[in-house]
C-alpha cells in the first residue's frame, strides 16, 4: 500500500513538472498582451532582453532594455491604446515563440509582431514590430 501511494505521488510530480512550464508561458503571453493592451512600456520591460530590435513608424534599430522601454512609452502616449488581440502565436521547437497582434490606438491601427525565446525557464522578448496598417 505504501508502495502505491508512493508511486501516485511520484506521478502527480512528474505530472506537475510537465505542465508548470506551460502554464508559466501562458501566463508570460498573458501579461505581455496585458502590457499592450493598458500600453505599460514598464510591465513589457520586464519582459524585455537586454538588446532588443524595434521597429516603430519604420524606424529598425536595436536598443538597450531602457533605451526600448523608453521609445515604447513614447509609442504608447503617442497612440494611446483601445484594444490589442492576437491574432496568431506559435512556438518553434528551438526555444523560440512569436505572436501577431492588432494594436488599436486612437487614430491609427498596428500589426504587431513579438518575437522571443525560453530563456531561464521564462520568456523574454527580443522584437517588437508596430507596422501601420
Amino acid at each position: 500500500m505504501k508502495r502505491l501511494i508512493a508511486l501516485c505521488y511520484l506521478f502527480f510530480g512528474i505530472v506537475f513538472l510537465l505542465t508548470y512550464p506551460l502554464t508559466t508561458s501562458a501566463q508570460t503571453i498573458d501579461e505581455i498582451t496585458q502590457a499592450l493592451q493598458s500600453g505599460s512600456s514598464k510591465t513589457l520591460g520586464k519582459y524585455l532582453q537586454d538588446h532588443v530590435t524595434l521597429n516603430v513608424n519604420n524606424t529598425l534599430s536595436d536598443y538597450s532594455r531602457n533605451q526600448a522601454e523608453q521609445i515604447l512609452r513614447d509609442f504608447f502616449r503617442k497612440n494611446p491604446p483601445k484594444e490589442f488581440k492576437i491574432l496568431h502565436q506559435d512556438e518553434a521547437a528551438d526555444n523560440t515563440w512569436h505572436f501577431i497582434g492588432q494594436y488599436l490606438g486612437d487614430e491609427a491601427s498596428f500589426k504587431v509582431l513579438v518575437k522571443g525565446a525560453k530563456q531561464n525557464g521564462g520568456l523574454t522578448v527580443s522584437q517588437i514590430d508596430f507596422t501601420k496598417e
